[in-house]
């Protein structure tokens, strides 16, 4: 099977065509856009009037969102941003809320000298912390707090909001918002967290190419008309290996060519990690799509075992971001391999950094 084969079944509701539910669920969906939109819009609202008070820190703040929900590619664009701002000697520090964590207290933790789990502070802060061991890392549903204790710890040049567009609370001094060039400003079957309206307020937007959807320059433009100071730019992934999750060590791809491979993933967006495999042209037999954030077990991993071996596949393949989840139970029947990838500009990186390293160096924006 194309290793695209079912993730593109999964998502067909996106384009509404071949299936009788589209129309009941995009009706339901609209209903409920139309709440959440509203809401989010006046929301923004009450604290662009100052109803609702924002609180600021006392060190940089660059938000990273979008303004639907799922999978844009919001965590691979912190990760670049974590890599090139310490690269440019800038101590950093990454505040999050850490999806479906254990642990539900506030946590501090930097990944050289910690040894928290994927479990307890969720699967994206501890990949980072991997990649990252000196990065700073605030995971807490109050990210003003948090990032007052960090300050008072570590006193850092900048934090990254992750997800932080709608976190109105926290005061920012760069707004970056991610889309998915495929869809966006939301397909409908996908619940949007505000109106495309609100890109006014983006000082950068990315538009996130992964699925290469052909000619950028309509959404370009449309882009423009909505925010004529904002600075567009266009990324995608560039894949840059492919490592054995049981020492982390590189694999030659003559060894990966030469394998008959089940793919897996639970991610927001499992159609770039299938375009990914088939650019690569890997010999995958099927996709197995889990929902994102999934918590991998042992189970999951013996079912992903029986089925590749029903297929005569010899290997599994997932994400880096899924590879981190699993751990606590042998996994010696079959070998793990993942795909590591990184953000690569297509176009607007200079840009995009005149305008970072403007509020680094000139202060706060009110």
């Amino acid at each position: 099977m194309k290793p695209l084969q079912l993730t593109k079944r999964i998502l067909k509701y996106r384009s509404g065509y071949g299936d009788l539910l589209f129309y009941p669920l995009s009706s339901i969906l609209g209903g409920l856009n139309f709440l959440y939109t509203l809401w989010g819009g006046v929301r923004r609202s009450f604290y662009q009037k100052d109803i609702l008070k924002s609180k600021r820190l006392d060190a940089k703040v660059i938000s990273v969102g979008n303004i639907v929900a799922g999978g844009t590619g919001k965590t691979p664009l912190v990760t670049y941003l974590s890599e090139r701002l310490i690269r440019r000697g800038y101590t950093v520090a990454v505040l999050t809320r850490g999806y479906r964590r254990i642990l539900k207290d506030q946590t501090i933790f930097k990944g050289e000298d910690s040894d928290l789990n994927w479990q307890q502070v969720g699967d994206e802060p501890f990949l980072l912390s991997r990649r990252f061991p000196q990065l700073i890392i605030g995971v807490s549903k109050d990210r003003y707090r948090c990032g007052e204790e960090i300050i008072s710890k570590f006193n850092p040049d900048v934090f990254i909001l992750d997800d932080g567009f709608q976190h109105h609370q926290l005061n920012r001094d760069l707004n970056l918002v991610v889309l998915d060039s495929a869809s966006p400003f939301g397909g409908r079957l996908q619940l949007k967290r505000e109106c495309k309206t609100s890109l006014r307020f983006a000082d950068i937007v990315a538009l996130n190419d992964t699925l290469g959807v052909g000619s950028l320059d309509p959404t370009i433009s449309a882009l423009k008309k909505l925010n004529p100071n904002a600075v567009v730019s266009v990324t995608t992934y560039r894949f840059s290996g492919i490592r054995n999750l049981d020492d982390n060590s590189p694999i030659p791809m003559e060894k990966v060519n030469a394998a008959d491979l089940l793919a897996f993933s639970g991610i927001g967006n499992p159609l770039s990690f299938g375009t990914t495999l088939s650019r690569l042209e890997l010999k995958v037999k099927e996709h197995v799509v889990f929902r994102d954030h999934h918590r991998f077990d042992s189970k999951d991993y013996r079912r992903l075992v029986n089925r590749a071996r029903q297929l005569g596949a010899t290997a599994l393949i997932t994400t880096e971001k899924d590879a981190v989840k699993f751990s606590g139970f042998d996994k010696s029947e079959m070998p793990i391999y993942y795909v590591t990838v990184e953000v690569e500009f297509l176009q607007g990186e200079a840009p995009l950094w005149k305008a970072i390293e403007k509020v680094m160096k000139n202060g706060n924006r009110e």
